[in-house]
């Protein structure tokens, strides 16, 4: 034990030292740095995503490789411009400035499911917050998040960062206690947490400040003015892409009636597979196992999940569906799944199917991601204010509409998902730089044109014009 905490102490120092030094980088140093690390995660993406697909043995290597090219390309062209340093916002009307520090030491959980992107977003976001990161890595996933956490370093260094403004705990005997004794280090000052339910909650429960991601369980909702073409393929290419492990993607289809045959054979015509019967019950038995998702099955191919439960299916497979009508823990299809399994639900209408979606988001995933193909604004406005999840994804994949990228230009780029407070989480947004900042206002008269003094007056005046328009007697 002794041993440990000297290995993490030895670890948290060299964090505190690249800390101070990071510090004094200034705007154009940092976005240097910034955009060095980007280009070469960039040039590294494909082997990343090998060791990736290689050592988890989970998803897709195509995929992962997109993942990557959407962690450093469509994040370092969001927030390449950002401002980070020092003084970022000035108000000469009101006389105030506004200066951005960094938080310090942050902690970073990652995922077996996503191992490098996740690590390529969280390492751009510190790099342009002059931030520095200790990386906890998924224990299935530790090479691979090793080497992408190496590669980003030395591109980083190369350009000016700090040496150790990133590190990541190699294996250990006892790598819980390992990870304990960093999230609950005196010397951390806020963690970042993706992944499972329960390290989300064991990050809460560590005394720092902690942006945590809970489950998803996307549900989607098609009605009968729906582009049906256009939600079939969608549906498939989210629920598909990389084998169903981003925790946005589409977890059960809840079509009205009037559209519900017509929709199911479109998707057994794009490669969706229906089980039913005993071969249902199979698969039920494989997907939840003690009330979690079933990491044998997390990743896996249609094909392979398939051969699993012993079910003959074309080779041109690449979902695998069951029709539900539960929702809860006595039916596991109603759960998440991070594989390329969907529940499929009839319902009688788009006042039931709304109600059925909420039921869906509430039992697993609330505050996360949900989905609507609806050609009528009025639906998708009271889906919106119905359905009690951070992204509202309309007419497009889940999966990729909710990290940001071409289907949806709109939402922050990150692999972080926050899901509110209702799911027990201090953000309900995509995590971005901004959140790894701490800010200083500074008001008063001596910001350099400043009018302050024409701004009193002003308001003064706005009362008294509000004072004479108020009826007598009020």
């Amino acid at each position: 034990m002794a041993e440990l905490d000297k290995y993490i102490d030895d670890i948290m120092a060299k964090a505190k030292k690249a800390e101070a030094e990071f510090a004094r980088c200034t705007q154009e140093q940092v976005d240097l740095i910034f955009r060095r690390i980007a280009h070469e995660a960039d040039k590294q993406r494909v082997p990343m995503a090998k060791l990736a697909a290689e050592e988890t043995g989970m998803g897709l290597m195509e995929d992962k490789i997109i993942k990557n090219a959407c962690a450093c390309e469509l994040i370092y062209d969001a927030y390449k411009d950002t401002k980070t340093v020092g003084v970022i916002e000035t108000d000469t009307v009101s006389g105030m400035v506004k200066i951005a520090t960094p938080v310090g030491t942050v902690c970073c959980i990652t995922p077996v499911t996503n191992p490098t992107a996740t690590a390529i977003a969280k390492t751009l976001f510190l790099a342009k917050t002059r931030n520095v990161g200790v990386f906890l890595p998924h224990p299935r996933a530790m090479k691979a998040t090793a080497l992408a956490v190496r590669i980003l370093h030395d591109a980083g260094v190369a350009a000016g960062a700090p040496q150790n403004f990133v590190q990541c705990i190699t294996p250990q005997p006892d790598g819980k206690a390992l990870a304990q004794k960093v999230m609950t280090h005196p010397s951390t000052n806020i963690l970042l947490a993706t992944g499972g339910p329960a390290m989300v909650k064991a990050s809460y429960s560590t005394g720092h400040p902690a942006i945590g991601v809970g489950p998803g369980n996307a549900p989607v909702l098609v009605d009968e003015t729906a582009d049906l073409k256009e939600a079939v393929g969608s549906i498939v290419l989210g629920k598909s892409f990389d084998n169903g492990m981003i925790c946005a993607s589409e977890q059960s289809v809840v079509c009205v009636d009037a559209v519900y045959a017509e929709f199911k054979k479109g998707l057994e015509q794009r490669g969706v597979f229906f089980v039913e019967g005993a071969d249902k019950t199979k698969l039920e038995k494989i997907l939840i196992v003690d009330g979690r998702v079933n990491p044998d099955i997390v990743g896996q191919s249609a094909l392979k999940i398939a051969q699993m439960i012993g079910v003959s299916v074309p080779k041109t497979t690449v979902v695998l569906a069951a029709e539900e009508t539960g929702v809860g823990e006595e039916f596991p299809m109603s759960h998440e799944k991070l594989s390329p399994v969907l529940a499929l639900y009839k319902a009688d209408d788009f006042a039931s199917a709304k109600t059925l979606c909420r039921a869906l988001i509430q039992y697993e995933g609330i505050g996360h991601t949900a989905g609507i193909y609806s050609r009528v604004p009025a639906r998708i406005e009271e889906y919106a204010a119905l359905i009690p999840a951070g992204r509202i994804l309309v007419n497009m994949p889940t999966s990729l509409g909710a990290i940001g990228s071409a289907f949806n230009f709109n939402i922050a780029p990150s692999f972080t998902l926050a899901t509110g407070t209702q799911a027990g989480s201090s953000l309900s947004t995509n995590v971005t730089p901004e959140h790894l900042l701490n800010y200083k206002i500074v008001l008063g008269s001596h910001v350099v044109g400043s009018s302050r003094e024409g701004l009193t007056q002003d308001i003064m005046a706005r009362l008294d014009t509000f004072k004479q328009q108020q009826p007598s007697g009020e």
